[in-house]
């Protein structure tokens, strides 16, 4: 069984998951756990564009805090700072508490030099 677990993960991101993955699938939950695995998968791989066309297909589906924030973590690492930004405060809008969001938006805001709602939100991360 463990066996098992592990050829399941290397599998996931050994690339062999792409023609599993790029079925043309409807959309529902099924749908957006694939998309979401997907775009994870792209993430690891440092593929930020093809990550945030995944992640924008789960937000189709199901729009959820978490989802926001990975997406937000592409699009910074993709340098699109104000797109992170908005997907952070997205996150923040639905789940005031979530101080991860709080944080990565500081960092985007510390990277466009906007240090005034950067250290605004490393207080609210705490």
């Amino acid at each position: 069984m463990r066996f098992l677990k592990y050829f399941i993960v290397f599998i996931l991101f050994s690339g062999l998951e792409a023609g599993y993955l790029s079925a043309d699938v409807k959309k529902n939950s099924a749908d957006a756990k694939i998309y979401y695995n997907k775009g994870n998968v792209y993430y690891a791989k440092g593929e930020y564009k093809h990550a945030i066309s995944e992640y924008s297909k789960v937000i189709e589906i199901n729009p959820r805090d978490d989802i926001y924030f990975n997406r937000g973590l592409a699009y910074c690492h993709a340098g699109q700072y104000d797109s992170a930004i908005s997907d952070y405060s997205k996150a923040i809008e639905l789940n005031p508490k979530y101080a991860a969001a709080y944080y990565n938006r500081a960092n985007a805001y510390h990277s466009k030099w906007d240090y005034n709602r950067a250290v605004a939100d490393y207080k609210k991360a705490k």
